[in-house]
């Protein structure tokens, strides 16, 4: 069912309103996790503010800041331990066989060395 343009824009349950919401809730929650845990670790504040006083102006484009390779690992280290989405579920269009590098050993003892998916399967990854 399509939503009306009053819906969509401020009627009902807004559903622009609920987006912009969304966005915002999932990048301020990010942004406190990621203050919190430099102000946690001392070590990482004084290196990523050394990376961070190398820049020659205090107002860097997004490409100055693409270009520092410890504040893009300190920023991918604090979204996978801290993740703003708490898990994703798929859902396979057909049937599928994915192999393993390595085989592992279930809680019945049965080894396995591939993972197979049937079509409409929920998947859920955390």
């Amino acid at each position: 069912m399509r939503a009306s343009a009053f819906e969509i824009v401020g009627g009902g349950d807004c559903l622009l309103n609920s987006h912009i919401h969304l966005g915002h809730e999932t990048t301020s929650n990010a942004t406190c996790w990621a203050l919190c845990s430099i102000a946690v670790h001392k070590d990482v504040q004084h290196k990523l503010r050394q990376e961070m006083l190398s820049l020659s102006t205090e107002t860097p484009t997004m490409e100055e800041l693409n270009a520092l390779p410890y504040l893009e690992r300190v920023v991918r280290e604090i979204l996978r331990y801290h993740s703003v989405v708490a898990g994703t579920v798929r859902v396979a269009s057909r049937d599928d066989v994915v192999p393993l590098d390595e085989p592992f050993t279930d809680m019945y003892g049965k080894v396995h060395d591939r993972i197979q998916y049937v079509a409409l399967t929920l998947t859920h990854a955390d």
